[in-house]
């Protein structure tokens, strides 16, 4: 199977190259599958050059703290950890947990529904991943105190958070609704996806929905959002420390 996705994914690489050139973030995306499947392979020669490619395209195109930047990142960082080059693979610990910290800290009060548990999927396993470097690294001070603000920040300001959104979904009709009916329209997607002769005009029909049903679930939910005092990463960090 790995050989077949390997074979799947240097052409995708190949492709992007030809027809997108080789700055596009698409190709870089492209070449970090690729180290990722090489590397679940057993065949790490060369991988860190790959890495370290998609990382300097996607930087130059989006900037450093754009989140497809820290996804860049953070998948070389596991090659790191894997490979147990652990003082490289802490050395751009800084960076990342400033690129994924950033982003949801100013960007997390206009993310959708689903967004917002990507990202903090993506975040739980940042911290469970430093958490588990630091216990490799157990004199480490550096380590732990890092793991330890991941923890307080993701126990804290994130699961605080996801927890004042969810009241406000129970609170309100308005978004339940949009709640339901966003979860028939996925199905009724999926089943459109999975049909043997694909209807793509109703298939382009229906993301539109989506699209439109969670950009007004997402206002519902700005709504409520201001009747209420928000947790702040600022108020919460203050407050621990005071």
């Amino acid at each position: 199977m790995l050989e077949k996705a390997l074979v799947n994914i240097s052409e995708a690489v190949e492709v992007f190259k030809n027809t997108l050139g080789n700055e596009h973030p698409y190709y870089a995306m492209a070449i970090r599958k690729k180290a990722d499947i090489l590397l679940a392979t057993g065949e790490i020669k060369n991988i860190a050059s790959l890495y370290r490619l998609s990382s300097q395209i996607i930087g130059k195109k989006f900037g450093k703290f754009h989140i497809e930047y820290f996804n860049s990142e953070y998948a070389y960082f596991l090659f790191l950890k894997k490979t147990k080059n652990y003082p490289e693979a802490i050395s751009l610990i800084d960076q990342i947990d400033k690129v994924i910290t950033k982003n949801i800290i100013e960007t997390s009060k206009y993310f959708s529904i689903k967004e917002i548990i990507e990202i903090t999927d993506s975040y739980h396993e940042y911290f469970q991943e430093l958490l588990s470097l630091s216990i490799l690294n157990p004199d480490n001070s550096y380590l732990v105190k890092k793991a330890f603000n991941a923890s307080l920040f993701y126990k804290g300001f994130i699961m605080e958070s996801l927890l004042n959104i969810r009241k406000a979904i129970r609170q309100s009709k308005e978004v339940a609704y949009f709640s339901e009916r966003l979860t028939e329209l996925n199905k009724n997607l999926d089943e459109l996806y999975n049909s043997p002769q694909k209807d793509t005009k109703s298939i382009a029909h229906l993301q539109d929905s989506i699209l439109s049903i969670e950009t007004d679930m997402s206002r519902s939910i700005g709504k409520l959002r201001k009747n209420e005092e928000m947790v702040t990463w600022e108020g919460y960090s203050v407050s621990i420390s005071g």
